[in-house]
Formats: C-alpha cells, sequence, structure tokens
C-alpha cells in the first residue's frame, strides 16, 4: 500500500516537474515572441526614420548653392552652362556623390546634364531628364505663384521623392534657385535644378549601422519573403514603388534557444527553480526594453542634432564663403591694376589671409563630413607624378618666399583612386612642410611599395614623441605655446589622417627634433592596366 502510494507520489512529482519544464519553457516562448515582435517594429521605426532622412538630406546637399545671388543670375537666360557644370553640377557630384544634376534657366528650358563618366550634355530624351520632368514641372507650376519680393530661404521652392528610372531607384531632389540678397533683379520666373542621388549606398547603411540583414529593394506589392519584413517605399505622387525588406533580428529566440539547456539541468529544483527563471527572466526583459527605448530615443536625438549641425554648419559656411569670396574677387580684379609697391605688398596680404581663411573654413567642413561619414570615394586613374607636380607648383611661391627648395620625385604610370581627396590629403601635409620649415628643402616622393606610398620630407624644426603622439588630434597642434610661429585651427592633419582611414590607408610619421619630419602615407592602390593590358585580361 505504502509502495503504491510512494509510486502515486513519485509520478505527481514527475508530473510536477515535467508540468514545471513544459509550463516554463511555453512561457519563455510566449516572452521570445513578443521580444521579437517588439524588434520588428522598432526594426520598422528605425528604417522608416532613415528613408524620411535620406529625402531631407539631398536637400541639405541643395541647399548651400540654391540660395545664392551668383547662381540666379547665372542661370537666368542666356544661362551660363560652364559656370553650371563647375559651381552646381560638379559641386554635387565631386562632394555629394550625386549622379546626375539638371540645369533649367528661368524660362523652363533644360540647358546642361552633368551625368557621371560622361561628357556634360542637353539631350531632352536623357533618362533622367524623362523621370525628372514631372516634378520639375510641379515644382515650377508652385514657384509662379511666390511673392517675387521674398528672398533667402523663404523663397525657395523643394521637393524631394523616391523614383524608379528602368528599375532602378534613386532619390531626386528638386530645388528653385533664389537671391539670398535683396541686392539685385529677380526674374519672373526661378531657374531650377535637380540631382539625383543611387539608393543603393542607402541600402548598405541599413546593413552595417542598423544590422538590417540582407537589406535590399522588393519591388511590386508582394509580401516580403518567408522570415522577413519591409517597409513601403512611396514616390512623389505617394503611389506605391515597393518596399525594402531586410531579415529582422531575432534577440527572444536567441534567449530560448540559450536558457532551454540550463532549464534542463534545473529539473530537480522544481518550481523554485522555474519560478527564480521566470522572475529574473521577466526582469531582464524589463530591463532590455527599458534600455532599447533608451538608445532608440537617444539615437533620434543623436541623428536629429547630427542633421541641425550639419545644417548649421552648411549655412554657416555658405554666409563665410559668400562674402569672402566676394573679397578676394576684388582682390584678384585690384592685382591687375597698376599699383605702387607698397599697395601691391599690402594686396598681397590681403589675398594670403583671404585665401588661408577660406582654407580654414574647408578644413573645418572636411573634418565634420568625415565625422558624419558623409564623405564618397570615386576611384578613377590618376598620375602620381602629375598630382605632386601639381601640388609643387601650387606652394612653389610660398616655398620661394621662404628660400626652400622644393623637389618632385615621383613613380610614373597610372593608378587607380580618389584623386581630388588624395590632392586634399597631400595638399594638407605639404602646406605644413613649407609654414613650419624656415630653411633648407621640402621634397615630394611617390613609391611603388606594395601599393602606393607618398612622402613628405622636410628639414623642419621637427617634432618629439609626445608631440608626434597627439598629432591628429582634432585642434591639436605640434606645438600648442602661446608663443608658437604659426597659426590655425590644427585640423588640416585630422582631415588628412581621416582620409587616409577612409581609402583604407594610413599616415605614419618618423620626425627627429632639430633634424626634421617625414610623412608617409600608405595607401593599398593599385595599377591602372594598360589598353593592351586591358584587351589580354
Amino acid at each position: 500500500m505504502r509502495k503504491r502510494s510512494d509510486s502515486a507520489g513519485y509520478r505527481i512529482i514527475v508530473v510536477l516537474m515535467l508540468s514545471v519544464v513544459i509550463g516554463t519553457v511555453g512561457v519563455l516562448a510566449i516572452v521570445s515572441k513578443g521580444i521579437d515582435a517588439h524588434q520588428r517594429e522598432r526594426e520598422r521605426a528605425e528604417v522608416s526614420l532613415r528613408l524620411s532622412q535620406v529625402l531631407e538630406t539631398i536637400g541639405q546637399d541643395l541647399a548651400p548653392t540654391t540660395v545664392w545671388d551668383d547662381a540666379v543670375e547665372e542661370m537666368t537666360a542666356p544661362a551660363n552652362s560652364k559656370w553650371f557644370d563647375r559651381f552646381l553640377g560638379g559641386l554635387y557630384t565631386k562632394r555629394h556623390g550625386h549622379l546626375a544634376t539638371l540645369g533649367y534657366d528661368d524660362t523652363g528650358r533644360l540647358i546642361r546634364v552633368n551625368q557621371q563618366n560622361l561628357a556634360p550634355h542637353a539631350d531632352a530624351d536623357n533618362a533622367f531628364v524623362l523621370a525628372a520632368r514631372p516634378l520639375v514641372e510641379e515644382l515650377r507650376l508652385r514657384a509662379q505663384g511666390r511673392d517675387r519680393s521674398t528672398h533667402a530661404q523663404a523663397a525657395v521652392q523643394f521637393k524631394s521623392a523616391f523614383i524608379d528610372i528602368d528599375g532602378t531607384i534613386y532619390v531626386i531632389g528638386v530645388s528653385t534657385l533664389v537671391r539670398h540678397t535683396a541686392n539685385g533683379p529677380t526674374p519672373e520666373a526661378d531657374p531650377m535644378v535637380a540631382s539625383f542621388k543611387s539608393f543603393d549606398a542607402e541600402l548598405e547603411w541599413l546593413r552595417s549601422r542598423l544590422g538590417a540583414s540582407g537589406a535590399h529593394f522588393q519591388p511590386g506589392s508582394a509580401p516580403p519573403p518567408e522570415g522577413m519584413i519591409g517597409v513601403a517605399m512611396l514616390d512623389a505622387a505617394g503611389a506605391p514603388l515597393g518596399q525594402v525588406v531586410w531579415t529582422p533580428q531575432r534577440p527572444g529566440h536567441k534567449i530560448l534557444t540559450q536558457a532551454l539547456p540550463l532549464l534542463m539541468l534545473m529539473m530537480g529544483l522544481l518550481a523554485v527553480g522555474g519560478g527564480l527563471l521566470l522572475w529574473r527572466m521577466a526582469r531582464h526583459v524589463r530591463r532590455l526594453r527599458a534600455s532599447e527605448a533608451a538608445l532608440f530615443g537617444a539615437l533620434e536625438r543623436a541623428e536629429a542634432a547630427n542633421a541641425a549641425k550639419t545644417r548649421f554648419l552648411s549655412n554657416v559656411s555658405h554666409e563665410l564663403r559668400t562674402p569672402l569670396n566676394g573679397v578676394l574677387g576684388m582682390a584678384e580684379i585690384l592685382s591687375q591694376d597698376e599699383l605702387t609697391a607698397k599697395q601691391r605688398e599690402r594686396l598681397d596680404i590681403l589675398k594670403t589671409s583671404g585665401y588661408q581663411q577660406l582654407r580654414l573654413i574647408e578644413e573645418l567642413l572636411d573634418v565634420v563630413r568625415l565625422g558624419d561619414g558623409a564623405v564618397k570615394l570615386i576611384d578613377q586613374p590618376f598620375r602620381p607624378d602629375v598630382l605632386l607636380r601639381r601640388l609643387a607648383t601650387d606652394h612653389r611661391g610660398a616655398a620661394a618666399a621662404k628660400g626652400l627648395t622644393l623637389t618632385v620625385e615621383a613613380v610614373r604610370g597610372e593608378w587607380i583612386g580618389d584623386s581630388v581627396h588624395l590632392q586634399k590629403l597631400l595638399t594638407a601635409l605639404v602646406h605644413n612642410a613649407v609654414r613650419f620649415t624656415p630653411r633648407g628643402s621640402v621634397i615630394l616622393r611617390a613609391l611603388d611599395q606594395d601599393g602606393l606610398v607618398f612622402e613628405v620630407q622636410d628639414t623642419g624644426p621637427g617634432m618629439a614623441r609626445v608631440e608626434v603622439d597627439r598629432l591628429f588630434n582634432p585642434f591639436a597642434q605640434g606645438d600648442e605655446s602661446h608663443t608658437r610661429v604659426a597659426e590655425g585651427l590644427g585640423l588640416g592633419l585630422t582631415a588628412a589622417n581621416g582620409l587616409a582611414q577612409l581609402m583604407g590607408g594610413r599616415i605614419e610619421v618618423d620626425s627627429t627634433p632639430g633634424v626634421g619630419s617625414l610623412f608617409r602615407v600608405v595607401l593599398p592602390l593599385e595599377r591602372a592596366l594598360s589598353s593592351s593590358e586591358a584587351e589580354a585580361a
């Protein structure tokens, strides 16, 4: 009788143990499902926010040049197409990586198409021109009703959207060009500019920065594939283009799979162990949700602050550069007049100070753009020897004024890389070498050593190890004393180091006090194939 009672008791214990385990697993499954559902909604919100920011960003790219007296005057019929190539189309391509930029004069006539890797043209049947036409006409009609006495930002008409061209998604921004002052005639209709950016780069951003695994664009209205989620994308008219789809993270599933082995080991602890585990799980889930909410809020605030900072710097740089360009332009005109030696000396001081101020503004913007990840590299064939000779020519006057010898030793041939940003990088090094070297020489080298290596060697005062270690910190200089010889913000080398890292390389410094310094830029660049090699490949 007792055995039967014990057996029944054992069975009850076993049933209780199994019930506790099964119940715990069931609760964990429900909790993990809830966590995964919360994760999916959070990722949808983040992707939606990013898509909205993409449309805002192209407007920030256009903003510095769309409120500009010169732009209105040069783009009013008869429009200056060469000016458009340099200050609008070329600027958007080099600084922001735009694929195509279209220019329209005040009569609505297409005057220029700047398209990456193609010569400028005005082909009205171009795919970008045809795709932009509805937005351009809509914005032109809207701009006709504006108050022509207004100027600056209050007069601008702008619209951005996602657009499908032959199965490829682009981001388009269309804006009118208006005066930033009331000093000049306002045309009856505003000139316009339309510019396109690739959407593929934003998909890479979602994959790398948000962890949206397998993110890609899916055309049509079909639901996302099994195990994936999506966010709809609409065109300028509000019609669906398709959706961005990706595989969401599953933190709840991960927690469940990690907890099962532990549950099997804890079966002997019955309800006490199960209750303790559930209590700890509930606490962790609450903390996870609280931390995710805090992180998501911090992300939104940080991105909003960053966007505000970028807009502020863009506006400030425009307001600083516009009058500065006017001063420098007038200085160039005055330099062509007949002047006394004393007047020409004063004019040279004015021009030197102006160009130095312009360089400081550009350095500050380069550091900000590098920090925001807004710098895009465009690799093209270039010749290192031509690049170094051009740098030597730009700095030969300053070197001669100090009695310095400036020489170039460069490997010949073509290499593949971004020569525009490479020139910015090397300009900072050459500028510092000439500025800090009181006597002797500055040597510029380009060497073929497992890639491409640039060297800038000077016979300046040199630096101690402690000065070299903080050389690339923002706003840092080798000489921090109040009696230092050279002035500056200390941003040139910071931007140069950021560009070197963006190109996959590094900057090395060898310096000896009293002897001089050697700055070595090591880049993993490859030689360009000759025509015969390309045919053989």
